[in-house]
């Protein structure tokens, strides 16, 4: 019974903290039915409007602008005196701080933590029109005097002292008006903590001797660092001037030794000062655009002074055969029958090289790692040098392929290759001249293995309709790197 009068006064407390103070009294049910005023009573029970119709109040759905609502553990402190709330968990009729239980108390902030409210009697104290206190749990009534009166009937103070002292002149005077202040110094400290000249300051505002601008240092300037204000504050950690920029945010202010040059770049030589550092604004180098990662190489855009971030190129050389002493052997592996090392024998150029006729097919395969600081965002690069031996006819064509492996005993020694496609086939149209071609990979990824530090087989397939043998001279790999110092 308790509890259901208590909401019921809840309620009431809350719709008139609503303004709105109406109510009807049903012999029937209004559940669904279309609202004619806030609330309805039916056998005791409240019914509050929702969405244009009648339904049963419960804590959830009470109105919330003039009673808090919430849990215990959820009561927002540090509200004005006497702000009511009800508690929808209170372990006890009384409960305003423990929370848990099912029970709906009525409590009040008292200034510094929630408590249930003060009884008292329900009769007014004291004499006719005077005010209402808690005189030891019963109300009295009380009559201002001394400096104030108070009209409780409509709620005018008047005051016309202060500590007995009747007001003078200029308290019903506007002194923000200075028009109307015609004698007397304001000491300083009577002046605000900040002063808005309009105009500007100028050499006059500071005339005088030994005059200057000055602050009492504070970790914080007294007025907020807001967009669109600039502040200029004597900061306590950097024993500083600071100045608040207009994005909100604060810097200290730097000032320079005399020796600045026009067109310079300025040089710190302590926490707030500047020299010139001799350097011109001219030379300096810029990127047009922002790095897709920490540790790329800033090159050269052109003849401009800009750069372009990339990753560091490091190609890696793979001959395929060399002539040591007139002899020549391979550099690489096939099986047999595939290539004959070959020693070029010309006027001029005593290497080698591996042969192979196009017409007929031929494989080789060779190993290198990928860098522990390889950049897994771009893939490595091929490219095959090769000359056209005899041949003045018919088609060279070079497809590779690559096999990943791991080395933490994870993955087989012997993994299977993932084609790429094939190069563009070339027309071999004179002898003995030099072809080269080049792409890059696509299939090495972590899904095949292929992560920092693995080891790496290259298979290159010879094809075409070129009858003669040409010569197989190298590939290089370039792979795209994060410069990291480290043991390979």
């Amino acid at each position: 019974m308790k509890k259901t009068l208590l909401f019921f006064c809840l309620l009431f407390a809350t719709s008139f903290a609503h303004g709105q103070g109406d109510i009807t009294y049903w012999a029937t049910d209004p559940t669904g039915q279309v609202c004619t005023t806030t609330f309805a009573s039916y056998q005791g029970f409240l019914y509050t409007c929702i969405a244009g119709h009648y339904a049963k109040a419960t804590p959830q759905n009470l109105p919330t602008g003039g009673v808090i609502i919430s849990t215990v553990a959820k009561l927002p402190a540090g509200q004005p005196l006497g702000t009511p709330a009800v508690v929808t968990d209170g372990a006890g009729s009384t409960d305003c701080t423990v929370g848990g239980g099912s029970t709906l108390v009525f409590c009040r902030w008292g200034g510094s933590s929630w408590g249930t409210f003060p009884a008292g009697s329900a009769s007014a104290g004291g004499l006719t029109g005077q005010g209402q206190y808690n005189n030891s749990g019963a109300l009295g009534g009380w009559t201002a005097s001394g400096d104030c009166t108070i009209n409780f009937a409509t709620g005018v103070v008047t005051c016309t002292k202060t500590n007995g002292t009747s007001f003078a002149p200029s308290a019903t005077t506007d002194t923000t008006n200075a028009t109307n202040i015609s004698s007397g110094t304001l000491n300083n400290s009577r002046l605000p903590s900040s002063i808005n000249i309009s105009g500007g300051m100028t050499a006059s505002s500071f005339s005088g001797t030994g005059n200057a601008f000055s602050g009492t240092e504070a970790s914080s300037s007294s007025i907020a660092c807001a967009l669109g204000i600039d502040v200029l504050w004597a900061d306590s950690v950097s024993h500083w001037f600071k100045m608040c920029l207009n994005n909100g945010s604060s810097v200290p202010l730097a000032a320079s030794d005399g020796t600045m040059v026009n067109g310079n770049l300025p040089k710190a030589t302590g926490p707030n000062s500047l020299t010139d550092s001799g350097v011109a604004s001219a030379n300096l180098v810029t990127a047009s655009a922002a790095a897709s990662a920490a540790k790329q190489t800033c090159i050269s855009s052109g003849t401009s002074k800009s750069c372009t971030y990339i990753s560091f190129p490091d190609a890696k050389i793979v001959p395929f055969a060399a002539a040591p002493g007139g002899t020549a052997v391979s550099g690489v592996t096939y099986a047999s029958g595939q290539w004959t090392p070959t020693l070029r024998a010309g006027t001029n150029n005593i290497g080698a090289a591996l042969q192979a006729i196009p017409s007929t097919g031929a494989a080789l395969q060779f190993v290198f790692e990928l860098p522990a600081d390889w950049d897994t965002t771009q893939q490595p690069f091929i490219s095959i040098f090769y000359a056209s031996g005899a041949n003045t006819t018919g088609t060279v064509i070079w497809t590779v392929s690559s096999a990943c492996s791991k080395q933490d005993g994870s993955v087989t020694d012997d993994p299977a290759f993932i084609a790429e496609s094939a190069f563009a086939s070339q027309t071999m149209a004179s002898a003995n001249v030099n072809w080269a071609k080049s792409g890059q990979f696509t299939a090495m990824t972590s899904l095949n293995n292929c992560i920092p530090g693995s080891p790496v087989m290259i298979k290159v397939a010879l094809s075409g309709t070129a009858a003669s043998a040409i010569n197989a001279k190298k590939a290089v790999i370039t792979i795209p790197r994060l410069l990291t110092v480290q043991a390979e």
